[in-house]
C-alpha cells in the first residue's frame, strides 16, 4: 500500500511531541516520541516531518478555546468572542472548526510559531486544540456516561459525553494527581454523572497509580492512543 495513503497525527506538549502513523484502514503503523521545539539533528523527528502523508493533524495543548452553538456562530465575531473569554496574545492565530455532530463551532487560538515550525515541512498540516481530538473520538467509545481526559504539561483537558452527545469541554491547570482528580470529580458533578456508572478514558500512556486511584470511585478506567 502506498505511503501516500497514510495519515500522521502529532500531539504537542511543552516537553516534546508524540506521533502516530495510521494506514488507510486506521491501523497503527508506527508511533513514537520526539523533542519539541523540533531539533534538526534528531533523525527521527526529521524523518517524520519530511514524510509524505495523505493528511497531517497536529493537536496542540491550548486551553484557549470555546464552543459556540452553530446557530449563533458568526465568523466575523470569532476573535471578539474568544477574546472576551481568553487572553489572546499577539503571536496567536484564532481559527474555527465546525463540529456538525455536536451542532457547534469551536473557536480556538494556537501560537504562530507552532504553525510555522510544522508547515515548514508539512504545508497542508491542520492544527487543532487537543480537546477537539477528545471530542472527535466520542463516537468510537462505549458506555453511556464518559469522561475523556488528556494530560499535558501543567494541564488537564477533559470532555464529558452522554453516549455521543457532548455535555462539557474544558481545560484546567494541574500540577499533581490530587488536583487532577479534583477536577475530574468536579466535572462529573457538573454534568450530574454518578461516578459508579461513569467510564473514564485517558488519552496517553498508562499510569497505574492514577488508574488504581480512580477505580476506587469510577466504574472503569481505560487508556487509549
Amino acid at each position: 500500500m502506498s505511503k501516500y495513503n497514510n495519515r500522521l497525527t502529532i500531539q504537542l506538549d511543552l516537553g516534546g511531541f508524540s506521533f502516530t502513523i495510521y494506514d488507510s484502514s486506521g491501523a497503527v503503523l508506527k508511533s513514537g516520541k520526539g523533542s519539541y521545539p523540533f531539533e534538526k539533528s534528531d533523525r527521527l523527528t526529521d524523518a517524520i516531518l519530511k514524510g509524505s502523508f495523505a493528511s497531517v493533524s497536529v493537536y496542540c495543548p491550548t486551553s484557549k478555546y470555546t464552543l459556540v452553538p452553530s446557530e449563533y456562530y458568526s465568523r466575523e465575531e470569532a476573535v471578539k468572542v474568544l477574546s472576551s473569554l481568553k487572553s489572546i496574545d499577539i503571536d496567536e492565530k484564532v481559527d474555527t472548526l465546525a463540529l456538525p455532530g455536536q451542532m457547534s463551532v469551536m473557536i480556538y487560538a494556537i501560537k504562530d510559531e507552532i504553525i510555522s515550525a510544522l508547515r515548514e515541512h508539512q504545508k497542508e498540516a491542520k492544527f487543532y486544540p487537543l480537546t477537539y481530538h477528545l471530542i472527535d473520538i466520542i463516537p468510537s467509545l462505549s458506555h453511556n456516561n464518559r469522561l475523556i481526559c488528556a494530560f499535558t504539561q501543567g494541564q488537564l483537558h477533559i470532555v464529558a459525553s452522554e453516549r455521543d452527545r457532548l455535555l462539557f469541554a474544558n481545560s484546567f491547570p494541574v500540577e499533581d494527581m490530587v488536583t487532577a482528580q479534583y477536577f475530574i470529580f468536579s466535572v462529573a458533578r457538573t454534568v450530574l454523572f454518578n461516578p459508579e456508572h461513569t467510564y473514564i478514558y485517558i488519552l496517553g500512556e498508562h499510569n497505574k497509580e492514577m488508574k488504581d486511584s480512580l477505580l476506587k470511585y469510577f466504574a472503569e478506567v481505560n487508556y487509549i492512543l
